[in-house]
């Protein structure tokens, strides 16, 4: 999980396509983890426009993911991009 957000903390987009595997991996925990750590690449200058519209994509289905906590960072990841419905996802987690 350290190695998820540390990949994140260096804020290079190359590490977005490792950090979208793992949104996929059994373990919730990780899975957090690499949501967290696209939030933190969301500050990134040197996307690639069809990487990063993959990464803001991946993150809207994981809103659907059955661990709370996993939504809250996907929701969090999502507002750090400007996503527009980062607000009702994080809306939602708070109402429940």
């Amino acid at each position: 999980m350290e190695a998820a957000e540390a990949l994140g903390r260096i804020g290079d987009p190359s590490a977005a396509r490792i950090l979208l595997e793992q949104l996929g991996h059994t373990f919730a925990p990780l899975r957090a983890s690499a949501a967290r750590a696209l939030g933190m690449l969301a500050v990134a200058r040197n996307w690639d426009f069809l990487l990063r519209e993959k990464v803001i994509a991946t993150l809207q289905k994981t809103n659907a993911d059955s661990d709370p906590g996993v939504r809250l960072c996907s929701g969090m990841a999502l507002a750090q991009f400007g996503d527009p419905n980062a607000k009702e996802v994080l809306k939602k987690f708070v109402e429940s």
